[in-house]
């Protein structure tokens, strides 16, 4: 295949003829002339500085080295190129329009010859991910989108800033379009999950298990964006063989590759999160007994775990309870089928604390914030009450009380206060979790988008992981008479 100059530079860095006519203030026709290669570039126009300042720009933004690896393949550099140099070939190879870029061809053993990009080291990785996305975003078309990650999750979200902006990028790609499976091969990789709670809600995000990696002792990452880019990071941290890097491809041959290894590993894998809607739930049966059959295979502890920005409202005194449902709802029918679910409800949680420990986990900072409002409007679990219940600011402080009350009456009953705060905020989001039965993600503001686990490994995982996390909290925000004390005093 023959192109010439300045049109493969174009289609190497994914420039439109509409983006550089605006940029160069010139006609679009004559761009894309420039890019089907029948017009050569006038290097003795004024617009031709600009070009070739806005073609390397292109490339920095690009974060993945376009034309620094095709300068050194095609001009058979030893070096490395700083930006000085790299301008100079960009304006050297522009100005031979004649010059004919051949594909590679495959040598006589079928052995194909492609530029690859190779980061050293654990950070240079995670700031090429963060790279990738970023390009994603910019010179992606919305596609599906595929990660891997082969007992090499845990390692990558070690670092805090990287794990924040790794969440705060995905969910910008989701919410433009694009489509992520994330696929991971451990159970203990998956109660890193917890943390991603609004990733794993958005619907166009999956979260799927592959026993084909489950006792591959090599350690991968494979990111898999449709037809433009492959980064495949390998990891070996014994003493004996330390191999720490990443390989970044854009050839049509490694991309293809790679794909077919990616839909093997898709092919072996499962769902660990299905959808479940409020109305099934409700009528169809009670959220206690939809894993009935897989509990009889296993003991009767049922430690169960919640995480909210808001107390639950089971706490609440009966009376307390039906003042907020009464000016909260004006429907006799709805005010009595919700005072009947809450009593209910309220006997299940009091009957599953004889014998098991329950923990709630609340944001300090998240209560200290309600305790300041005049009106507070939350929608409880969805599960239970259809109105939004709306409390004054004295209600909300009766609320703590009858919770400070609830947990010293109740010795099962923990209450942990976090000064962690997820970043992007979970406040729209809950999560419950109850050994050995179900693991629940619920969205407040959507209360038909529920998410739930048949997988009991991966729902025992979560319950071990949110039981660690209460053992390590500090003690003045879980000991019973610490909490009493900050929550009586909001």
């Amino acid at each position: 295949m023959k192109q010439y100059g300045i049109s493969y530079i174009l289609k190497l860095l994914n420039i439109s003829p509409s983006k550089m006519s605006q940029t160069l203030n010139i006609d679009r026709t004559l761009v894309s002339k420039w890019k089907n290669a029948k017009r050569n570039v006038d290097i003795n126009n004024e617009y031709f500085d600009k070009l070739i300042d806005y073609l390397l720009l292109v490339n920095t933004h690009l974060g993945i080295n376009s034309l620094e690896i095709f300068f050194r393949d095609y001009y058979n550099l030893k070096s490395s190129l700083d930006n000085n140099l790299t301008k100079k070939y960009l304006i050297t190879f522009i100005m031979n329009p004649n010059q004919i870029i051949l594909n590679k061809q495959p040598s006589v053993n079928g052995i194909t010859t492609v530029p690859v990009t190779i980061y050293n080291g654990l950070s240079n990785s995670r700031n090429c991910i963060l790279d990738l996305l970023d390009s994603t975003f910019k010179y992606v078309i919305p596609c599906k989108l595929t990660f891997i990650y082969c007992n090499v999750l845990l390692m990558y979200m070690e670092d805090k800033e990287f794990r924040i902006l790794w969440y705060e990028k995905l969910l910008n790609l989701l919410n433009n379009g694009f489509q992520l499976d994330l696929i991971i091969s451990s159970y203990k990789s998956a109660a890193e999950f917890i943390n991603f709670t609004a990733l794993l809600l958005h619907e166009k995000c999956s979260l799927l298990y592959s026993s084909s990696m489950n006792e591959n002792p090599e350690s991968f990452s494979i990111h898999h964006i449709n037809n433009k880019f492959v980064l495949l990071g390998v990891y070996n941290n014994s003493e004996e063989n330390y191999c720490n890097y990443s390989a970044l491809y854009q050839d049509s041959s490694s991309i293809c590759a790679y794909t077919n290894i990616v839909h093997s590993i898709k092919s072996c894998s499962k769902p660990l999160l299905l959808s479940i809607t409020h109305s099934d739930i409700i009528n169809n049966y009670s959220i206690f007994d939809v894993y009935s059959k897989q509990h009889t295979y296993f003991s009767a502890v049922n430690n169960a775990y919640y995480y909210n920005c808001i107390p639950t409202y089971l706490v609440m005194n009966e009376d307390l309870f039906y003042e907020v449902l009464t000016q909260s709802t004006q429907c006799k029918s709805l005010i009595d089928s919700e005072l009947h679910r809450y009593k209910q409800s309220r006997a299940n949680l009091l009957s599953n604390l004889s014998q098991n420990k329950v923990v709630h986990f609340y944001p300090l900072n998240n209560l200290y914030k309600l305790a300041k409002s005049e009106k507070i409007t939350y929608s409880t679990d969805n599960l239970i009450t259809t109105p939004p219940l709306i409390l004054t600011n004295s209600q909300f402080k009766r609320h703590l009380e009858d919770l400070v009350i609830f947990f010293q009456t109740h010795k099962n009953f923990h209450v942990c206060l976090t000064d962690i705060e997820p970043k992007p905020s979970l406040n729209n989001y809950h999560i419950w979790c109850r050994k050995n039965e179900i693991f629940c993600m619920f969205n407040n503001e959507k209360p038909e988008q529920i998410l739930i686990s048949e997988d009991m490994t991966f729902v025992n995982s979560i319950a071990s992981e949110l039981d660690r996390f209460f053992q390590d909290s500090q003690p003045d925000l879980k000991s019973p008479k610490n909490v009493a004390h900050i929550l009586t005093s909001l």
